[in-house]
């Protein structure tokens, strides 16, 4: 007999503000990084949700000694052997280099392919990988890693890796680090899925809570796609902190690591529905536009696709609630770009709001990793927005902002006293002013003056986003009110 699991008790409390001692507001949102490892230093600069200063936590390079060396004896081991790497430095932009840390696709759900992400109680504002490949391990967690939309409590992942006949399912906290080490031996929650359509994607799933339901998107591994719909799935939550294996009573005998009871429901075909294949894609380029997706499962049941098309560009599909295929709705073109099939560490990225109600897929519009191609979707209808910026010179990662917003890093020079560049993107006020597939710039929106970097010379910087209580945000605000003029109970 299985384990019965239960979901994992939840690290805020309900209420309103007046409930709950904790401003979600002041948890750490993200850090901006910049280092010159020689006479300069650098470090992190971390910031809240109000974009108010939390930490420094600078080094000054190789001159002498204060809260860390950038250089030389008294480094850490990373430092010290891999000071000088690109990817650390950020006195240049993206559009010459393929291991800067300011580019759009270094950025994601697990945080930032360079750095270990800070934590909610962090005193610093992350710290760095190993620089010879460790970006590259961490970008295969970025390459698999699923969409999670209606999720308050963002403490795990949900990750599907390309198996040909199957899908290859991990369910663990959320964590690159923890990933890498089982993609390595599977010391994880593992289940496999048999592809029902054709073959199986990287990353191309999309877990709902709220309406239980997941979707594998599957590929005929000649750029055509359909969704596989499965209803009453278990808690994945649930399973990605408690295991999805047997009780130590059904472990007399040798199991295979695949025997357990989410491998036994995704295999039962009453539990799924295939989706109608997709039409209209408008170019077909390399393996990141065949094997790999951004996947969105909306509470209405329709699905929509984002993929990036190295060489080219960018697309989005949607599929409506009875598994019709709605065709292309959104595409643009411009130049070279490169997929994961470049290395692990480029291709597309996507980023959930803190309440799980909008997703924002995107990708570089250009080689290393800068520009930007976006859709943000709304999960309650599949009501898309879209943008396209063809910058060859410099980066956009996205960070998600409070409870519903994003932002995004134009990475310019902040030498001169700018500082970083960043433009708060809100969906509430996006979704409700524009139509479905508007396009729009909000790059266009940016501000200055307000953030600091760590370094005071030349530098384009790099934006770490933070792990913080996303249930903060759900349990301790009070929900909107119909009619603002009617108080909301307990918060008067």
């Amino acid at each position: 007999m299985g384990r019965s699991l239960t979901q994992t008790a939840s690290t805020g409390s309900g209420g309103g503000l007046s409930h709950h001692p904790e401003d979600p507001y002041t948890q750490p949102c993200f850090s901006v990084w910049s280092m010159e490892y020689g006479d300069g230093g650098g470090g992190f600069f971390m910031y809240d949700h109000n974009f108010n200063s939390i930490s420094k936590f600078r080094g000054d390079g190789n001159q002498a000694y204060s809260n860390y060396r950038t250089y030389s004896s008294s480094a850490s081991e990373f430092m010290q052997n891999y000071h000088g790497w690109q990817g650390w430095q950020t006195t240049s932009h993206m559009n010459s280099n393929s291991e800067r840390s300011s580019g759009t696709q270094t950025v994601g759900y697990l945080g930032h392919t360079h750095f270990t992400p800070p934590g909610k109680n962090s005193s610093s504002g992350g710290w760095v990988r190993q620089a010879n490949n460790g970006y590259e391990y961490a970008g295969k967690a970025f390459r698999d890693v699923n969409v999670i939309v209606n999720e308050t409590h963002q403490d795990y992942a949900f990750f599907t890796k390309h198996e040909g006949g199957s899908h290859r399912n991990c369910l663990m906290p959320r964590s690159a680090n923890l990933y890498w080490n089982a993609d390595q031996y599977g010391m994880q929650s593992r289940f496999t899925t048999n592809c029902q359509w054709s073959q199986s994607m990287y990353g191309g799933a999309c877990y709902n809570p709220k309406t239980k339901k997941v979707c594998f998107m599957e590929t005929n591994t000649s750029y055509t796609f359909s969704p596989v719909v499965y209803s009453n799935v278990p808690d994945m939550r649930a399973y990605a902190h408690n295991s999805c294996y047997q009780d130590e009573s059904d472990s007399y005998s040798d199991k295979g690591w695949n025997d357990n009871a989410l491998t036994t429901f995704y295999n039962n075909s009453s539990n799924r529905t295939v989706y109608s294949q997709s039409n209209s894609k408008p170019s077909n380029q390399t393996n990141e536009d065949n094997y790999r997706c951004i996947t969105v499962l909306c509470d209405n049941d329709k699905v929509v696709m984002f993929q990036m098309i190295p060489q080219y560009g960018a697309w989005t599909h949607r599929w409506s609630g009875n598994g019709s295929a709605e065709g292309r709705i959104w595409y643009s073109s411009w130049t070279t770009s490169y997929g994961y099939e470049q290395g692990t560490r480029y291709g597309a990225r996507w980023q959930a709001s803190s309440d799980g109600r909008y997703i924002f897929a995107y990708c570089a519009a250009y080689y290393y990793g800068s520009g930007l191609y976006f859709t943000a979707i709304r999960v309650s209808d599949g009501k898309c927005i879209h943008g396209v910026h063809t910058d060859s010179s410099y980066g956009y990662p996205i960070v998600p902002v409070g409870k519903s917003n994003f932002c995004m890093f134009p990475t310019y020079n902040t030498d001169g006293a700018p500082g970083v560049y960043y433009c708060l993107m809100d969906m509430d006020r996006w979704f409700h002013d524009y139509s479905d597939n508007t396009t729009l710039s909000p790059w266009n929106w940016q501000s200055s003056w307000m953030i600091d970097g760590a370094y005071h010379s030349t530098s384009y910087p790099g934006i770490v986003p933070c792990r913080y209580d996303t249930s903060l945000f759900n349990n301790a605000l009070p929900p909107h009110s119909t009619n603002p003029t009617i108080p909301y109970e307990g918060h008067q």
